[in-house]
């Protein structure tokens, strides 16, 4: 990825969510706890090989779309660990947005993201696990954005 990007050789949506297919069956796979929890903070980093905020939320993006479409295919005893890298990876879209100084049209893109993907009206496309699981790591990344502010 990185060197692809250097090469200012752009992903393709389409490629984006078939190397989110792989790195999720790489977490399928994963059956210790420690690699349970060091995958997903290594997946999310690798939000930050992309050089525009626009290519990071686009990455973003396939990710959550992948993630939707093969939730149902989930186990429970899988589930935790994938909720993991939703938190992860949702933490890793709000540091490029921080990267970026909060600017008015990363702003929407950032929400207009996660609109499309996670809070979308037709109940049947999002399972309501992830949709909770969602508003839940929205609020407390936003609370301990704004403690921190604030302090």
């Amino acid at each position: 990825i990185k060197k692809r990007t250097m090469d200012q050789n752009l992903f393709e949506f389409s490629e984006m969510k078939k190397l989110w297919k792989c790195l999720l069956c790489c977490m399928w796979i994963t059956d210790k706890m420690i690699s349970q929890e060091k995958l997903p903070k290594r997946f999310s980093k690798l939000t930050t090989l992309f050089g525009t905020f626009n290519e990071k939320m686009k990455f973003v993006k396939a990710f959550f779309s992948v993630v939707i479409h093969e939730w149902t295919g989930l186990d429970n005893h899988r589930q935790d660990k994938y909720l993991f890298l939703i938190r992860m990876v949702f933490r890793s879209s709000v540091d490029a947005l921080n990267d970026v100084d909060f600017e008015d049209g990363s702003v929407d893109i950032f929400t207009q993201t996660f609109i499309e993907q996670m809070l979308v009206t037709d109940q049947s496309a999002v399972n309501i696990t992830v949709q909770y699981h969602f508003c839940d790591v929205y609020y407390e990344t936003g609370f301990s954005l704004w403690a921190y502010d604030n302090s």
